[in-house]
């Protein structure tokens, strides 16, 4: 009964720890920026931003790959923008 009654308060406690950083998330900008990060621009009219991918452990042929498969390119001659995005994935635009 003990391990009953501390797996059920465990559990509670977490739910309600998650239900607070969700609201406290939502109320403060700043604060949503250190629980979930922010977006980083890893290159700008076709030119990469080395401190960027240095920071994000992404290496060229990461970004390269990327560049072939989300943009259909083969090189980053026409990319406008691309970032490395919250969630983890790598999102392109073309010019």
């Amino acid at each position: 009964e003990a391990s009953f009654s501390g797996s059920l308060l465990a559990t509670l406690v977490i739910m309600l720890l998650y239900r607070f950083t969700s609201w406290i998330t939502f109320k403060n900008k700043n604060i949503r920026r250190l629980v979930e990060g922010q977006s980083i621009l890893l290159m700008k009219d076709g030119i990469k931003i080395s401190k960027n991918l240095k920071k994000s452990l992404i290496t060229e042929d990461n970004l390269l790959e990327s560049v072939r498969h989300d943009a259909n390119l083969s090189t980053f001659d026409k990319v406008k923008e691309a970032y490395l995005e919250k969630s983890g994935k790598i999102s392109i635009t073309k010019e």
